[in-house]
Parts: structure tokens; sequence; C-alpha cells
């Protein structure tokens, strides 16, 4: 996917303990170009957290920054739920970053001082109204709570600031012996205009999880084995090999905008293939010699 970072995490409890209510979490410093005047927002519905620049024009001529058109760059799960989104400022500009110990609270979606996060305005003591994400409505439609309307349609923007985030999955229980594994994705997106980039985003941030959906599958660091089929190096420059326990019969890879990008039909156990394509993120699909049909990801760096 043009302009998108993927990553992959495994935690492997080793200990002997049962751990309750655990939760995962992934802190993102945004700082997009000019880093004072950011707004957050979340997706629930895409598992997807962002940033985008408050006006139309990113800084005021500051190294990095990106002047007319900025773009929003987005964090998302891909194989697990939003729990919670909690965004803070990165200094005692209200509310205020967390201390390491506060995180846990934070992650469920608790203030420092042990408010809870409040529907409207910056999220502090703001209603009744409990919530577990701050900014969860669409800045682009104008609908819900965002930094442009806090208090609804017709409301004062927000002060834009440098903005920080912690989206949170869970709680559940991490047993003896268990591993989690979660896969995430950097969209980024840039448009003609601040607003037209969030859409965009969200548009791309869909397009990367209907992909992932229909081809996920563990990738490992070194040797990738499916249970039939064995690619290696993984990541690669773009040459690598095919081993099969049964013959080949075609081999496919897709770009991850779905375009297929290479094709094969070696009708061999193994084979080398030299692709020349650029660095990215690719998934193959193999057909064997027993109709039987392999798919995972390859990394071209």
């Amino acid at each position: 996917m043009q302009n998108t970072i993927f990553l992959s995490y495994e935690l492997r409890n080793k200990s002997e303990n049962d751990y309750q209510d655990f939760r995962f979490g992934f802190f993102s410093d945004f700082e997009l170009g000019y880093a004072y005047d950011d707004y957050v927002g979340c997706d629930t519905t895409l598992n997807l957290s962002y940033v985008y620049n408050a006006y139309e024009i990113d800084g005021n001529g500051e190294p990095g920054e990106y002047g007319e058109n900025p773009p929003a760059q987005g964090c998302m799960f891909l194989n697990k739920k939003m729990s919670v989104f909690m965004y803070f400022n990165n200094d005692s500009y209200s509310p205020i970053e967390p201390s390491s110990r506060d995180y846990y609270d934070y992650m469920r979606a608790i203030w420092r001082d042990g408010v809870p996060l409040t529907y409207g305005g910056n999220g502090y003591k703001e209603s009744t109204k409990y919530t577990n994400y701050a900014f969860s409505g669409d800045p682009v439609a104008g609908t819900g709570w965002t930094e442009l309307t806090p208090r609804g349609p017709g409301s004062r923007p927000n002060m834009p600031y440098d903005r920080r985030g912690v989206m949170c999955n869970g709680p559940f229980t991490f047993s003896a012996g268990e591993t989690f594994k979660v896969d995430i994705a950097l969209p980024f997106a840039q448009a003609n205009g601040n607003l037209a980039s969030v859409a965009l985003l969200q548009q791309r941030a869909a397009e990367i999880q209907r992909f992932y959906d229909e081809h996920m599958v563990d990738v490992k660091e070194n040797d990738m084995l499916t249970g039939k089929l064995w690619v290696y190096p993984n990541p690669s420059n773009g040459q690598f090999t095919i081993t099969g326990e049964k013959g080949i019969e075609t081999v496919e890879l897709y770009d991850m905008l779905g375009k297929k990008v290479f094709s094969s039909t070696p009708k061999v156990q193994t084979v080398q293939i030299n692709t020349h394509l650029p660095q990215g993120l690719y998934m193959y699909r193999a057909v064997l010699d027993d109709y039987s049909i392999c798919t995972g990801k390859i990394l071209v760096q």
C-alpha cells in the first residue's frame, strides 16, 4: 500500500503466571510536520487512530513543515480491536503527558488524576458521558465529537498543539505460555487540504484492512513455513527461493492494492524468483500440484 509501514509484534508469556486485565498499548508521538498545530482523532470502525493538521497550511516556515496541503498519518490494528484511544499533550498544557506509571490508566481511558475520559470538549471533565475513544467523530463529515467541533456543530475548535496518543487492545488474560500477536499498519495520505487528507487516509485504511483480511497469514523474520511451502530469505532484495512439499504449479505476487505484479508457472518443487520489484510488502499466492493453495507475505527491502 502506498507509503504504509507494516509492523508485527509477538509477545510471549514465558513466566508461570497468568496475568489478568492485560492490555497491549501502542504509543504514537505524531509530530506531523510542525508539531504544534496538530489535531487527533480515531475511527472505531477501522481500529484507526490518526493525526491531521488543524489548518490548511502546516507551520509558519519552520524546518520540517509541510506547508500547503498537509497530510494525515494513521495507526491501525489489523488483527485486533482498538478498545481505547487516549490522547495527551507533550508538556504541562492540559491534558498533560502521563508518567510511566500512568500509562496503564491511559490504556483504560483514565487521566493521570483518576478522572475518566468524557465525551466532548478536550475530554477532561467535560460531561458525565464516559467514553473510551477520544475524538471518535468524523471531521470530514462534520459529525460527532472532533477537535474541529468539540461541543457540537458550530462550536469553537480546540486549540491545536503537539498531540500524542495511545491506542489499546484489551483487557484480556495473558496466560502462562501463551503468545499474543498483533499486526499494525501505519498508513499515510496527502491530498489537497487537511480534511481531504483525512478522507484519503480513511479510504486507504479500509483498503488495507480489506486486503489484509483476504490474505492474512503469520510472517516470520527469516524463513516462513506455511505448512506446505517455504519462502526464503524473507525479507529479501527481490530475489528469493520457494520450496514446496509438492510441485509448484503457479506463483503470483500482489502489491498492497491487490494488483498482480508477478506471475510464474515453474511446475517444479523448488524455484528461484527474481522480481526486480521496488521496496515494499507483497502478498504471494502459490498453487501446488495437489491443488492446495498457500498464501503469505514477503518483504522486499
